[in-house]
């Protein structure tokens, strides 16, 4: 779990979150629950999660997320300009790999707001809007690696400002290693990281 960890401090970091950050997170699966609680290990003010999965918006409501936004039924633009005063939020992170998630932060963003691409959509070209980046003087940034975040991510777990345990969602012995790879390939609500015991 210290490697999607690693992840959240690398975006938390190149997304320039800190205090006072209003931030939205696009997917709630483990990279985008770490992420939350990295962006508030790192003091941002406010974090707005989406999500189209209920039972991963009800774990961002228990991390501690001040919004949750159901994607699939919400007007996602709409509802986190709402939640940012009508300006947008500084930093969104997308983090669910949808070319319409993508297309959301770029929309969403306050002007001069920052978007970080996390997660990898399974087209590689999809439509921008190019236009809004340009005149709204939008930074999108991509992520893919992160390079000396490890020593951050075990000081936020040692001094308890991330919790990896609610991202272990299922367990299994090393005799149902079959089992639990079939589960993972299945995935569903509800599922974020399994657990396989070796002892």
């Amino acid at each position: 779990l210290m490697e999607p960890l690693a992840t959240g401090v690398a975006a938390a970091r190149r997304g320039r979150v800190g205090p006072g950050k209003k931030v939205a997170i696009l997917g709630a699966g483990p990279i985008g629950l770490l992420c939350l609680q990295v962006c508030r290990a790192f003091g941002a003010d406010r974090v707005a999660v989406t999500e189209v999965q209920p039972g991963r918006l009800g774990q961002a409501a228990a991390m501690g997320a001040d919004a949750v936004i159901d994607a699939s039924t919400e007007h996602v633009v709409e509802r986190l300009r709402e939640e940012t005063g009508g300006e947008g939020p500084d930093v969104v992170i997308e983090a669910a790999g949808a070319e319409e998630a993508a297309r959301q932060a770029i929309e969403a963003v306050r002007p001069g707001g920052t978007v970080l691409l996390v997660g990898i959509a399974p087209e590689s070209v999809f439509p921008v809007n190019v236009a809004r980046i340009v005149q709204s003087e939008l930074e999108v940034r991509g992520l893919f690696r992160y390079a000396n975040t490890f020593p951050t991510a075990v000081r936020l777990c040692a001094r308890g400002a991330v919790d990896l345990k609610p991202l272990i969602t299922h367990e299994f012995p090393l005799q149902r290693v079959v089992e639990a790879f079939e589960m993972a390939a299945a995935g569903g609500d509800g599922l974020l990281k399994i657990m396989i015991r070796v002892s």
